[in-house]
């Protein structure tokens, strides 16, 4: 079982730092929405193996963590600029363009810092401590087997995918903007948990995971809205605006809300499709490794 877990890690390590050249060679969006997603199944593999790993590899989730939150801001504002130019151009233009300007300035601020934090030694340190670890024999690794593998990590999806049907009964036409948030939170730890077990169950986890894409994606589209009205506020709180460019923030601000309002509805469809995937995920989890 260890040999397998390391390759897991070792295959997520090298996914990160080969993103982290791209971030560092691109002013694309995409790189470090990549990079930070890597993060996030390499800690979902730490957490989703933890009693088959030494516990010296219980630091290894802070850090990544740490580089998740430098890489955090600039995607945000990557995020933020794309729907920015999208809805104000159909109904705010020359508010969006005043507005544009600012992000573009913060958006080279968050990116100085994530450099910093890249070219900093204690981000050198963590690739290097990795490396060691993976260096030695996985034998020497908690005895474990696949069959306890298996029953493991059958637990955690069963949890997991509960804690998320919980949350989506919860909600309501009322639901608040946080409970969506939580939901979307619970379908992350569930994938990325789906995502590192995907070896031990085979083509249910891997459609499980897909489908679960497609219910994240319909999250975060709610989630950006309601992000990006935010981010209006924030941007216009100082400074001096005439009467017009108040007038255009609020149909700005309009046109998010309706999109965060017909977003809710995707979001229950999208769970729909993830009960159909998950029956034959969990009738594999029943069944024992071959």
């Amino acid at each position: 079982m260890g040999a397998l877990v390391a390759r897991k890690i070792k295959s997520e390590l090298s996914e990160m730092q080969s993103l982290e050249s791209k971030v560092r060679l691109t002013s694309e969006g995409e790189p470090v929405h990549d990079m930070r997603v890597s993060t996030r199944k390499l800690r979902a593999c730490l957490r989703t193996f933890e009693e088959f790993l030494p516990l010296s590899w219980a630091a290894f989730q802070g850090e990544l963590r740490w580089v998740a939150g430098s890489l955090g801001r600039v995607r945000d504002l990557d995020v933020f600029r794309q729907n920015l130019m999208r809805v104000g151009a159909d109904c705010a233009p020359e508010i969006a363009e005043k507005l544009l300007a600012k992000v573009e300035s913060e958006h080279r601020q968050a990116k100085k810092s994530l450099m910093r934090s890249l070219d900093s030694n204690r981000y050198k340190r963590l690739l290097v401590d990795f490396q060691k670890e993976l260096a030695k024999p996985s034998q020497s690794w908690p005895d474990k087997s696949e069959q306890e593998a298996f029953e493991a990590g059958s637990a955690v999806l069963e949890q997991r995918y509960k804690s998320v049907k919980r949350g989506v009964a919860k909600l309501t036409p009322t639901a608040t903007t946080d409970l969506y948030h939580k939901v979307r939170k619970r379908a992350k730890r569930l994938r990325y948990a789906a995502d590192a077990l995907g070896k031990l169950y085979g083509t249910p986890a891997k459609e499980f995971v897909a489908e679960l894409k497609e219910f994240q994606d319909a999250f975060g589209n709610r989630q950006d809205s309601v992000t990006a009205e935010l981010e209006i506020r924030q941007l216009m709180a100082g400074g001096t605006w005439s009467k017009a460019d108040c007038l255009a923030r609020e149909n700005l601000l309009r046109a998010f809300q309706i999109r965060e309002k017909d977003s809710r509805e995707a979001c229950l469809e999208a769970f729909g499709g993830l009960k159909k995937r998950w029956i034959p995920l969990k009738h594999q989890m029943k069944t024992k490794p071959t």
